[in-house]
């Protein structure tokens, strides 16, 4: 075998390993969390006591079945809970707000409960807050059910978004009533984190070009983008894929994006991206046309996506954006609760954060910005 080859293979099975340790360490945080799912009164933000007072928040799972994709959907609820209520699934508080709701989309690879700092306090404003996860990526589901390719199949993730208010706008679920009181879906903020961002950016219209990533992740530009691992390291067996040939001559087997290349949702109204993902495919004359309120928040000074690329890229290109760059040296992973383990995402931690940087002070200052978001 010659220098060349093994080195290539060497680095191909690091990455293989560097995955699978990504993926355990996910499935080890799922078990830590699902430990403590309290209901409790979660602290009031100061910019919204006035107007609403602390609520009794719950967090609840649902398990859904998307029979027309043979895919299930578990989702994960954080809402102003009440236990007066028999009939319905969930039980809703007086105080609820009614008018709106909020749904989540998680990073690649994580789950909606690695977000309980935004659901609990939106919730405990009123909010009805669903998070979705993810299969194929999602710990959640266990770690049998994990397949790091999930991560090429995006498309999967809008679907995945649409679905979920489908079954909510009905709500009925195992021939019950999911909520107590009827919530207005039509009328819903959605919130994603990395490839969450970009999912939620694809209900409200954006569109993606696959083949841009092979030609991205060979400049110098890309050096730093840790996105493109998953272009070497995933493998697209059982899915449909097209041969793209980089600038350097060099073949990459990408999946094909099915016909349906529009995903848009109307039922979302405003879209909050923290550190969104794959402004690297994402198309120049979609965004233009995007049509409703968008936040965009990103670090600046970025361990996993560059910001010039991703979340700087996004704002720059929809119109009437706001862009609130973080560059006190927040990384990727700033987004996320707060945790004390020592697991890592190709070689980025998840839980320790550069020196100076306070995740908790982070995501209070983000916290107004959510809500004024969701009065638009």
């Amino acid at each position: 075998m010659s220098t060349a080859i093994t080195t290539a293979f060497m680095q191909a099975a690091g990455k293989k390993l560097l995955l699978l340790g990504f993926v355990l360490a996910w499935v080890l945080i799922g078990h830590i969390a699902q430990a403590a799912e309290p209901t409790e009164n979660a602290k009031p933000n100061s910019s919204a006591e006035a107007s609403v007072s602390a609520l009794a928040v719950k967090m609840q799972h649902l398990d859904l079945f998307d029979t027309k994709r043979q895919r299930p959907v578990k989702i994960t609820l954080w809402y102003p809970a009440a236990s007066h209520c028999q009939q319905a699934l969930i039980c809703l508080a007086d105080g609820a707000i009614l008018h709106q709701a909020v749904l989540l989309s998680h990073g690649a690879m994580g789950a909606a409960q690695n977000y309980q700092w935004l659901g609990k306090q939106l919730a405990a404003q009123g909010f009805i807050t669903v998070g979705v996860n993810h299969y194929g990526e999602s710990w959640i589901y266990g770690a049998e059910h994990v397949n790091p390719a999930a991560v090429m199949q995006f498309w999967q993730r809008p679907l995945d978004l649409t679905f979920v208010l489908d079954v909510l706008e009905q709500n009925q679920l195992a021939g019950r009533e999911i909520f107590s009181q009827p919530v207005q879906w039509q009328n819903t903020t959605a919130i994603g984190h990395s490839s969450g961002g970009a999912s939620v950016l694809a209900l409200a219209g954006a569109e993606w070009d696959l083949t841009q990533a092979a030609v991205y992740c060979k400049t110098a530009a890309a050096a730093t983008d840790r996105s493109c691992a998953y272009l070497v390291k995933t493998k697209v067996e059982a899915m449909n894929t097209s041969t793209v040939v980089s600038a350097s001559g060099e073949a990459h087997q990408l999946p094909t994006l099915p016909k349906q290349l529009s995903w848009q949702d109307n039922r979302v109204k405003r879209l909050v991206l923290l550190d969104p993902a794959l402004g690297h495919v994402a198309t120049t004359k979609s965004l233009t046309q995007l049509k409703i309120p968008v936040l965009v928040v990103g670090s600046v000074k970025n361990d996993f996506l560059p910001y010039a690329r991703h979340a700087g890229f996004y704002a720059s290109q929809i119109p009437g954006a706001k862009e609130l760059p973080l560059d006190q040296g927040e990384g990727h992973f700033v987004y996320l609760d707060s945790c004390t383990h020592q697991y890592q995402a190709l070689g980025v931690a998840l839980c320790k954060d550069r020196a100076g940087v306070n995740r908790a002070a982070v995501q209070q200052q983000l916290l107004p910005l959510v809500f004024s978001m969701l009065q638009h």
